[in-house]
């Protein structure tokens, strides 16, 4: 009888305890569920993702938003073009106003234009190097005439068509080999980095020249790091001032 007893407790403390499971389960399902608040919210993607990053994205697939920045940075970021080392809000100021219809938006260079002046600047290095000139000085940096406005274009054209740029000399063969061999033994050097104390102090000299070159065309190369495309005066500015073991400074470019 005892066994009777225990066994029907136990069958009905399993029904009604599933009876109460699926009451619950019910419940849980019938309730609403209520909002996360506000401030819990995860932020939309195009919240997250930083403002350089969109800036970016929209500069592969726009070629004019590249020289609106840049001339935005020119006049309101103190020149300078790099994206991350602006504060969120002046990137956000920038690409708030590009995006509305009413932004004045210049003019790019139409195929026509930019094919006519690639087959000038490829038929001589003088004349791309007078191109990098006028696109650092006056161009916001940027060489690719798709993303130049058809004004700046066309008066480049109007310029080297009709000789109204100075010749310039350009590296001479003997400048230009000095420079591959200061280049090639500083590459050779810093692949061997031979700490023997007696080749010590010529690889370091050999690296610190490379090293030289590199910064020099940086700062007056306009974008030019090969020698064979830069003034003659340049060069051997840079090959006089470094055979003295002295840092090169820069000398001004002939205008």
């Amino acid at each position: 009888m005892a066994q009777w007893l225990w066994l029907g407790f136990l069958f009905a403390s399993l029904f009604f305890g599933r009876l109460d499971l699926a009451r619950q389960q019910a419940a849980i399902t019938a309730k609403p569920v209520s909002r996360r608040p506000a401030l819990l919210q995860r932020p939309s993607t195009h919240q997250q993702t930083p403002s350089w990053i969109r800036l970016s994205i929209l500069d592969e697939k726009d070629k004019q938003v590249r020289w609106h920045w840049r001339r935005y940075c020119s006049e309101e970021g103190s020149g300078m073009y790099d994206a991350r080392m602006h504060a969120e809000e002046f990137v956000m100021r920038f690409l708030d106003s590009y995006t509305k219809e009413s932004y004045p938006r210049a003019t790019m260079a139409d195929d026509a234009q930019c094919e006519q002046l690639t087959k000038y600047v490829r038929a001589g290095t003088q004349t791309n190097w007078l191109w990098h000139r006028c696109c650092y000085d006056y161009g916001e940096r940027i060489t690719d005439p798709h993303r130049q406005p058809a004004q700046f274009v066309e008066w480049f054209i109007d310029q080297h068509v009709n000789g109204k740029f100075d010749a310039q000399e350009m590296a001479t063969q003997d400048q230009i080999d000095r420079v591959e061999k200061i280049r090639c033994e500083g590459i050779l050097a810093d692949r061997r980095k031979s700490f023997n104390p007696r080749k010590l102090r010529r690889t370091l000299q050999q690296v610190w020249k490379w090293s030289q070159w590199f910064w020099y065309t940086q700062l007056v190369g306009n974008g030019i790091e090969e020698p064979q495309g830069l003034p003659s005066n340049l060069v051997q500015h840079f090959l006089e001032v470094s055979s003295t073991g002295t840092p090169v400074v820069p000398m001004t470019p002939t205008k």
